[in-house]
Order: C-alpha cells, then structure tokens, then sequence
C-alpha cells in the first residue's frame, strides 16, 4: 500500500467542530506495570499523534456514513515514526447522531501459549477535528491479549491493565474524525515466541477490524 500525506490546511473550509471540552490536554496515563517487551506507550503516544495528523498523517481507509466493519491497516516501519504505524481511518458525520467505535483482532488467533497471547494488543485512539481544522485526540485503549478457552481475547483489563482507555468509546458526532488502529504482536524467537508468524523477526503487525455502529 502506498501512503500519500495530504497538507490539511489546503483542504478547503472546515466543516466539522468538536465540543470544547476536547480542546484541553489528555491527562497523562498512570503508571502501568508494562512487560519490557511490550512497546507500545499508552495514551501519551496517542495523545501525540495529533500533532503528527495536523502536519499531515496519512488517510488509509475513508469510512462510508453509518454502520460498518472494515479491516484497517497496521504499518512497521522502523524509519517513521510510531503514529505513522498506526493505520488511519476517517469518518464524517454531519448529524449529530452518536457513533461506538469498537475494534477487534484481525489476525491469527495466536493462541499458542498464553505468554503469546499477552504478548499481542489492539491500539486506538479516536480523534475530532475543530471548527478551525486542528485535530485533537479524545480518547481510546490498548487492550492487551488474555488466553481464553483456546481464543485470545482482547480488554484494556488483561494484563498490564490500561485503566484510562475503554474497549469500546461511544462518540458524539456533528463533524470530521479519525481513527489510529494498530494490531501487533510480539515474534522474537530469542523470548520464546517460536511460532514465526511475519517476515520480520521480532514485531509483528497486522489489520484491525474497525466495527462503527450508529446508536
């Protein structure tokens, strides 16, 4: 897939707006007691990523108006930063009609071993833009894998718990928004993850499946 950053500032007038509320600074995560292996950041990465989507992230998936489920990307490239890995997706809603944004793992079931499993996670971030065309983060999750029943499931409780995300965000609508996904998991074998499951030797990425339901 080709990624092309488009300049927002040349795309015309803003129509969309976002309650002030989101204007102010994300709080800052609490500690968690994240695996060193783990490497992801949490909400501070995601809060970031909005400075990086007013100078130009790309958009990999336009969302069409109502209820979906579509597979987004995820990136791995080690030259860009780590907001770029995540896949980008956009959706506009003119009418205040709330929407849930609920991802969901796209990959194997790595249900290997349960050290496998919690070494994977599906991060998001959900984003507004302004009246006067800055995007700003609102909220999101990295929910981490937990061996059930033979199936990995993910949750911000598993393990290290992220107490500041949700599963799941039921958004206000009335304007533009973007989504940042990205689905991972750990695949260095020197750790014990034997299973080889991409062609790079230690992180692996994979699509996530973004399902938006009107409520």
């Amino acid at each position: 897939m080709i990624r092309i950053a488009i300049d927002n500032s040349r795309l015309g007038p803003v129509i969309a707006s976002v309650a002030a509320a989101a204007l102010m600074t994300a709080p800052a995560a609490p500690a968690s007691a994240h695996d060193p292996h783990h490497p992801e950041t949490g909400e501070e990465l995601l809060a970031s990523c909005a400075d990086e989507l007013n100078r130009g992230l790309p958009v990999d998936v336009n969302l069409p108006r109502g209820a979906s489920a579509l597979d987004i990307p995820s990136f791995n490239d080690a030259a860009q930063s780590q907001c770029w890995n995540f896949g980008w997706a956009e959706y506009y809603e003119p009418d205040t009609i709330p929407f849930t944004v609920a991802p969901a793992w796209a990959g194997p079931n790595i249900n290997f071993t349960a050290w496998d499993c919690n070494h994977s996670s599906i991060h998001y971030g959900i984003y507004g833009q302004t009246s006067w065309g800055q995007w700003v983060y609102l909220r999101g999750g990295l929910m981490y894998g937990k061996l059930v029943g033979g199936v990995c499931r993910y949750s911000v409780s598993n393990f290290p718990a992220q107490p500041w995300g949700q599963d799941s965000w039921r958004q206000w609508a009335g304007g533009r928004f973007r989504i940042g996904l990205r689905s991972w998991n750990h695949d260095d074998p020197a750790l014990g993850h034997t299973h080889d499951l991409c062609p790079d030797p230690v992180n692996c990425v994979w699509p996530t499946r973004l399902h938006l339901r009107n409520d």
